[in-house]
């Protein structure tokens, strides 16, 4: 949705300080401190947009070279506004400086970006109606309790900004078979009878894993029931250990042992943030950041299996 605009002649700093003001003038009298995404243009590094950016204690977040998703919402709209506005009209003739034409499409553009094109917020609510953008983001007005349920559903969104992969990994080949999105505060051992594909006879997890053979879903199940599942020691009582007791010795070895299997699963993560550049989330809901992570982590197959699939082509 678009907050604030201006239309000018030249990318000088009356037209983006005049568009930051106008932004700002909507929050003024509320507790909201949005962050302002942006790209890495100059405009955005003047004093004046830093000075007013400090005063209304608004938070920079600039996108880093070649690499836009922070500010994508705003590109988005360009996107339309030009494919559905300017593309199809022939504009020879037409200069900026006298064109009525030009400043009523881009209302138009801004009216139809506000009040007709339906959103729905990220939440896993099948009941949840449709609303445009000017709903969506509880702009009042409209009436005062559609604004206060769409609040509430902004900051449910919010809460569950951050996730994990949780994903299972053949000891063998070292390939993911199964990968499984999640919020950041969901335990993965509750995630564990989901990450197994039915064949297993071993199976190995960190300290987050403890007590996973007693759970129900493990239980429940003869095939998962045989499991023999190797389990990290807690990283306490495993600094406890004293290196002076042979049994002691010995523990440290099977953890050792454990960790060296358990190693496998750490792999592919590293392959889809140092081959793939993956190194930092930006959600974009959960269902989407899954299906994106599972197209990763497959690719990352192809990576680590890629001498043996040369080999095979001879």
């Amino acid at each position: 949705m678009v907050v604030s605009w201006t239309i000018g002649t030249s990318p000088d700093a009356e037209l983006v300080n005049s568009m930051l003001d106008a932004a700002i003038e909507t929050v003024a009298d509320t507790s909201d401190r949005p962050v302002v995404h942006s790209d890495r243009g100059g405009h955005y590094r003047w004093p004046g947009w830093l000075s007013r950016m400090s005063e209304a204690n608004l938070t920079r977040s600039m996108s880093r070279k070649a690499c836009s998703p922070d500010n994508a919402a705003c590109e988005g709209f360009f996107g339309r506004l030009k494919n559905e506005l300017f593309y199809p009209r022939d504009w020879k003739g037409t200069t900026c400086t006298c064109s009525r034409d030009l400043k009523g499409a881009l209302l138009r553009g801004l009216f139809l970006g506000a009040h007709t094109r339906c959103t729905t917020p990220s939440v896993d609510v099948q009941s949840v109606p449709r609303f445009t953008p000017l709903e969506h983001h509880g702009i009042q007005v409209y009436q005062k309790e559609n604004h206060q349920r769409l609040l509430l559903w902004e900051v449910s969104v919010m809460q569950q900004g951050r996730m994990k992969a949780h994903i299972g990994v053949d000891a063998d080949s070292g390939l993911v078979h199964t990968v499984i999105g999640t919020a950041a505060n969901v335990n993965d051992v509750t995630q564990a009878a989901g990450l197994l594909h039915g064949k297993e006879k071993h199976a190995w997890g960190d300290a987050g894993y403890q007590g996973v053979d007693k759970r129900q879903e493990m239980q429940g199940s003869k095939a998962k029931a045989k499991i023999k599942w190797h389990v990290a020691m807690r990283p306490g009582k495993r600094k406890a250990l004293d290196a002076h007791r042979e049994l002691h010795k010995l523990l440290e070895k099977a953890e050792r042992l454990k960790a060296s299997v358990r190693a496998k699963v750490e792999h592919p993560f590293r392959v889809i943030k140092q081959q793939f550049g993956y190194a930092k989330l930006r959600y974009r809901g959960l269902q989407k950041n899954t299906a994106r992570l599972t197209m990763l982590f497959a690719l990352g197959n192809l990576w680590t299996a890629r001498k043996r699939i040369m080999a095979l082509q001879g």
